[in-house]
């Protein structure tokens, strides 16, 4: 699944590169703002909660404080 997110950051990053607090603060919008939530959990029941959490975590693991 890192494997997945990692690919998720270098497509956020097309546009913006997030550091850790941003990145996580995007996978909070994806459970917190009901139309992000809604477009996962549409795929599959909570996709939007589980993203998030993955995303979490690989902020943790791969990115700084600040970029």
């Amino acid at each position: 699944m890192q494997e997945l997110v990692a690919r998720h950051y270098r497509w956020v990053s097309v546009s913006w590169t997030p550091h850790r607090e941003s990145y996580t603060g995007l996978a909070q919008t994806y459970t917190q703002d009901e139309r992000f939530r809604e477009f996962y959990d549409n795929y599959q029941p909570g996709l939007a909660s589980f993203l998030a959490e993955a995303i979490t975590v690989y902020a943790a693991v791969n990115l700084t404080e600040e970029s």
